[in-house]
């Protein structure tokens, strides 16, 4: 049968609580009209028996609240009332034989009100089925597969080889090598300017600008071979300062050798050489000038 609606759930309601009217209005219904008085009527052992009681009057005001979902649970209660008072009450009791009575009279009233509830819920129209949509299956489109790039080889820098000291024509400085060469020569002790300055003076005699006793070093001003000897100066001096050091821990002496950091720079970049030569002068025999070496040392 297709679901009551609403309206007619409140009619079998309404005829369920007629029924129970009818019930309690006879006579014989005083015996189950309220919850059985237990401790007045001195039955000790009725709880014993009788594991959930139920009346009349309970299933009034169950009704009324609407506690129950169907009007089948009404005439569970209905019949559980009678049914108890069947069980402890033995037969040929009166209360036995009343309770009979009216369980037989709820079960016509009831048989008939769920036959008049059944044939209206067959008149009610049967309802449209909605049609379920099927869904239609759609093709997932794939990404296109995901070639891998060959991986970029960044081109490694090649350092070129320094040029020899008896070569002829030598190459130009990188920017890198003279930024090297600019650090190199800040980095040299304080004696170690004269030696400097006299390399510089050695291509460059005519030159006015370095004539004075304090000069200005520009790397990009000097020819090739100045700036390549002094690059090997610088480098044997490393070089030499090395060994000292290595020596001086072998020993276990500390090596009595300048730190880099009293060069002569106080121009930024551009060293400043102060020529010690008129100093020196006074006594010309003192007064040695390193040799030169003539390759590099890697």
């Amino acid at each position: 049968l297709p679901a009551p609606p609403p309206k007619l759930r409140a009619a079998m309601r309404k005829r369920c609580a007629q029924i129970l009217s009818k019930l309690r209005k006879d006579k014989r219904s005083i015996w189950f009209n309220a919850p059985v008085e237990v401790e007045t009527l001195g039955l000790h052992d009725y709880h014993a028996v009788i594991k959930s009681p139920m009346d009349l009057g309970t299933v009034k005001a169950n009704l009324a609240a609407r506690k129950y979902p169907s009007h089948d649970a009404f005439a569970t209660d209905v019949r559980l009332t009678f049914s108890n008072a069947l069980r402890y009450n033995p037969a040929g009791h009166t209360v036995h034989t009343f309770a009979g009575d009216l369980l037989a009279s709820f079960e016509k009233m009831y048989a008939a009100a769920v036959s008049w509830f059944e044939e209206e819920c067959r008149r009610l129209p049967s309802p449209v089925p909605v049609p379920v949509p099927v869904p239609v299956p759609v093709r997932a489109e794939l990404p296109p597969p995901v070639v891998p790039l060959p991986a970029q080889v960044k081109p490694r820098a090649v350092r070129m080889p320094k040029p020899k000291a008896r070569e002829l024509n030598k190459r130009q400085m990188s920017l890198e090598e003279k930024n090297m060469l600019r650090a190199g020569l800040e980095s040299l002790p304080e004696e170690k300017m004269h030696n400097v300055l006299q390399i510089v003076r050695k291509r460059n005699v005519n030159n006015p600008e370095l004539l004075g006793d304090e000069i200005e070093l520009d790397i990009d001003e000097m020819d090739i071979e100045t700036q390549w000897e002094l690059d090997r100066f610088v480098n044997n001096f490393n070089k030499a300062l090395k060994k000292s050091r290595r020596a001086a821990m072998i020993n276990g002496d500390i090596a009595d050798v300048n730190n880099a950091d009293g060069a002569g720079a106080v121009n930024g970049a551009v060293p400043v050489l102060v020529d010690h030569a008129d100093v020196e002068s006074e006594n010309p025999e003192n007064t040695v000038v390193p040799e030169q070496v003539d390759e590099y040392v890697d």
